[in-house]
C-alpha cells in the first residue's frame, strides 16, 4: 500500500515543472489574447494609411490622364501598374459611381476574395 502511494506522489522536481509549464502555457496564451491583435489592428491602420498616401500621389497623375481622354486601355494599365506599386487592388470609380478602371481588368478574380 505504502509503494502505491510512493508513486502517485510527485516529486518537488515534477510539481515544479507542472508549474514552470502551467506559467509557461498562461503567458503564451496571455500573449495571443492582448499582444497580438494589438498588433494587428497597428499593421492594418499603418496599410490603410499607406493606401491612403498613394491614392493621394496616384489620383493626379489618373485624373490628368482620364481629363485628357485617355482611352480605357490605357487607363487600365494605368491602375495595374499603381496597383503592383501600391500591393493592392485598385478600382478607379467616377463620382456617379461608375467603375472607369480595374487593377485586374482582363485577370480572372473573385470580388469575395478581396479583403475590404
Amino acid at each position: 500500500m505504502s509503494s502505491l502511494r510512493n508513486k502517485i506522489r510527485f516529486s518537488i522536481a515534477n510539481k515544479l515543472s507542472l508549474v514552470f509549464f502551467s506559467v509557461f502555457i498562461l503567458a503564451v496564451g496571455l500573449i495571443f489574447v492582448v499582444v497580438v491583435p494589438q498588433l494587428e489592428n497597428r499593421l492594418n491602420e499603418q496599410k490603410k494609411a499607406e493606401l491612403e498616401r498613394y491614392a493621394q500621389l496616384y489620383s493626379e497623375s489618373y485624373l490628368a490622364a482620364y481629363n485628357q481622354g485617355a482611352s480605357p486601355f490605357y487607363l487600365n494599365r494605368l491602375a495595374q501598374q499603381y496597383a503592383e506599386r501600391a500591393d493592392a487592388r485598385i478600382l478607379l470609380i467616377d463620382s456617379p459611381g461608375n467603375l472607369l478602371a480595374d487593377s485586374l481588368h482582363g485577370q480572372a478574380s473573385d470580388a469575395a476574395d478581396d479583403e475590404v
